[in-house]
């Protein structure tokens, strides 16, 4: 009795000191294991539930389609991180992605509130993603549209029915899957030289129908999402704070230290005067080139005519003197 107690004791003592488990295992080797099993085993129910199941709609002729698309879904989903995707299944862990086999059923699907040039539209506050099947022929143009859809869903699941302004949204897509390029560059760098963009506060609950005041608005909007998202560290935690459930204003006074009256402000003047300065830049680059070539052009035009006129006065010397040999020839009273 006396020695078992002594051995109670000592385990209790062994705590912080070198006494060893029953097993042999020194106690703080035994904590520190533990708490690694509990954390790993946090970490794999964590993952698990963050993930979010992608069901599909098809016509069975299109089912190799779907499943190319259901893997790129899945793909685009990844660029998520755990956490976030945690707060998205908050709104359900299912994502249908129905493939409609022609625009008339994509029209029907999305209840009249597609334009005729969508190739796709998320509904349901990020449940459902409908794509049209003729623009998922091409792998890479598939791959940016389902990438541009199910960023979307992701945000529309954790805003959870908290209102963002219309470019901020379209400019999120756009980011996620990577839309911007020269033609969007180009696009600012000219409506910023001539000084005609859309005020950002005019795209916060909509954009224009169709042509090139449309594509100049999701224009801009990428390049003010893009310009939020400069510092990832700041951006990630403006994602987090909307998803807490702050406003939008309120989201960007705690990160970038202004509302959004003032960000539209700060964007329609600063960072639009610095496309106007990639405008000047690119056209006075233009004008450069264009008269480099054409001092090119009048240098090669200027050396074949003078080669074409020794050319011509070598050709008629030999012909004089051949013809002079033979005193068939009469110059000037010569002969």
């Amino acid at each position: 009795m006396r020695r078992k107690r002594m051995i109670s004791s000592a385990y209790t003592r062994g705590a912080a000191g070198n006494c060893k488990s029953p097993k042999g295992m020194p106690w703080r080797e035994l904590q520190s294991f533990t708490v690694v099993i509990c954390l790993s085993y946090i970490i794999a129910v964590t993952a698990a539930e963050a993930r979010i199941n992608v069901e599909m709609d098809n016509i069975p002729e299109d089912r190799l389609l779907a499943e190319d698309v259901r893997r790129e879904v899945e793909s685009a989903l990844t660029f998520y991180p755990d956490d976030l995707l945690l707060r998205a299944t908050e709104n359900g862990q299912t994502l249908l992605v129905r493939v409609a086999p022609n625009q008339r059923q994509f029209f029907e699907w999305s209840g009249g509130r597609s334009p005729e040039w969508a190739a796709g539209l998320t509904i349901e506050s990020g449940r459902v993603i409908l794509l049209e099947k003729s623009y998922l022929r091409d792998r890479g143009r598939m791959r940016q549209l389902i990438r541009h859809e199910v960023a979307h869903a992701v945000l529309e699941r954790l805003l959870r029915g908290q209102r963002v302004p219309h470019w901020f949204h379209e400019g999120f897509a756009q980011k996620q899957a990577a839309e911007w390029d020269i033609r969007a560059m180009g696009q600012l760098s000219l409506v910023g030289w001539l000084n005609r963009g859309i005020p950002l506060a005019e795209m916060e609950r909509g954009f224009p129908a169709q042509g090139p005041r449309a594509r100049l608005a999701y224009a801009e909007a990428q390049a003010a999402v893009l310009e939020l998202a400069v510092d990832p560290e700041r951006w990630n935690r403006l994602l987090h704070l909307l998803a807490d459930g702050q406003s939008f204003d309120s989201a960007l006074r705690s990160t970038i230290g202004m509302g959004l009256a003032a960000f539209c402000d700060d964007f329609d003047d600063r960072v639009m005067r610095r496309y106007r300065r990639l405008g000047f830049q690119y056209s006075g680059s233009v004008v450069l080139v264009v008269m480099i070539m054409l001092l090119i052009v009048g240098g090669l035009r200027a050396r074949r005519r003078a080669v074409a006129v020794v050319g011509k006065n070598n050709g008629d010397n030999e012909q004089e003197s051949f013809w002079r040999g033979r005193g068939w020839i009469d110059r000037g009273g010569e002969g």
